[in-house]
């Protein structure tokens, strides 16, 4: 192909190649019984592209606010945050209600323990603004390289 100069072709059949090996490493650990957090968040490591979206990386630190630690915070070009939250693999995440399914409990405690850290992360929001950048664009250079105006708090 590269000497074809189709450049678009190869560089196409490269990211499927790596998209295909890293879906086949989350498979591997999310089927895995048992299977802690830190297990599936290595796996996903430098597979955003799962989540659906363009991502400009995954945060330099994973504490932005003083009590929590969010899994996997993800910014995207244009400044604004997504948050992953895993849990352990091969936990029932649906039950039986009466005629249909429904959402099991854990899944309930992992929404809202998503919407406490949302939460939290809005209330400090002009720290983190002041920290990573006002702009979209600042806020992606210091997210992806690590700059930052102070320390954290």
């Amino acid at each position: 192909m590269l000497k074809q100069g189709n450049t678009t072709e190869l560089l196409s059949a490269v990211q499927l190649y790596v998209r295909r090996d890293q879906l086949a490493a989350v498979r591997q650990a999310v089927r895995r019984p048992g299977s802690p957090e830190a297990d599936i968040q290595a796996a996903l490591s430098d597979a955003w592209w799962m989540f659906g979206g363009e991502f400009a990386g995954k945060a330099v630190r994973r504490r932005l606010v003083e009590t929590i630690e969010l899994d996997i915070p993800l910014l995207q070009p244009d400044g604004v945050l997504h948050v992953v939250e895993l849990k352990r693999a091969d936990v029932p995440v649906v039950r039986r209600h009466r005629n249909g399914l429904i959402v099991a409990a854990v899944v309930h405690e992992a929404v809202g323990q998503a919407l406490n850290y949302l939460t939290l992360v809005d209330e400090h929001r002009a720290d983190l603004l002041a920290e990573f950048g006002s702009t979209p664009a600042e806020r992606v250079r210091r997210w992806w390289s690590g700059i930052r105006t102070s320390s954290p708090t």
